[in-house]
């Protein structure tokens, strides 16, 4: 019984997972055109959110990647770094890493993307300040070479083969969520078949 409860909240939070992660999509591209308010807030309760329900149902390695995420939205929310066009695509870059994991987790709940996790985690790492700065406002701005260190390689051509892994996996994640999507259509049609014949049946 437990093993099937746990399959049940798995299950939900995977489709709350795809649905945050849709609109995650839609927050990055509306701040390519500079500082809003509105949608880094809102990109920062979907981090929030989905942090919060993936330590709910276990999967304390999500949990984490997506800790540090928040963290930096947190900055560009204060206002501590700005928005630049690398740091948006360092965004999207995750977004599609937390597609690709919930979409493998349907399937493999254990699985973790650690190689595609790591190409990334070292530049949102350095993008935070550590616990000693936090304390004193001044050294808690984010400061210019940090953020040339975290995102140099997004503008350099060492990591074009990187990007083009990235554009792959997108193209993966996007077909998998569409048959995802098609699968939860067909299951809703089902039981609605099957409440129907019942009814009738009665």
């Amino acid at each position: 019984m437990a093993a099937e409860e746990d399959s049940m909240f798995l299950e939900c939070f995977l489709e709350e997972a795809i649905e945050i992660l849709d609109n995650w999509e839609k927050h990055c591209l509306a701040l390519e055109g500079g500082f809003n308010k509105e949608h880094c807030d809102a990109l920062f309760r979907s981090a929030h959110n989905l942090k919060g329900s993936s330590r709910v149902v276990g999967l304390e390695e999500l949990g984490g990647f997506i800790h540090v995420i928040e963290d930096v939205i947190m900055l560009l929310k204060d206002q501590k770094i700005d928005v630049t066009a690398p740091l948006i695509r360092l965004l999207l870059q995750s977004q599609t890493v937390m597609i690709n994991w919930v979409i493998h987790l349907s399937d493999n709940p254990k699985y973790v993307p650690k190689e595609l996790v790591d190409s990334i985690y070292h530049k949102l790492t350095l993008m935070r300040p550590s616990a000693a700065d936090i304390t004193d406002p001044k050294k808690n701005m984010m400061k210019p070479e940090i953020e040339s260190e975290a995102l140099e390689a997004d503008a350099s051509g060492s990591d074009s083969s990187g990007l083009v892994i990235f554009e792959d996996l997108k193209k993966n994640s996007d077909n998998k969520k569409s048959k995802a999507k098609k699968s939860k259509s067909k299951k809703v049609k089902a039981k609605k078949t099957s409440s129907g014949s019942k009814s009738k049946s009665k």
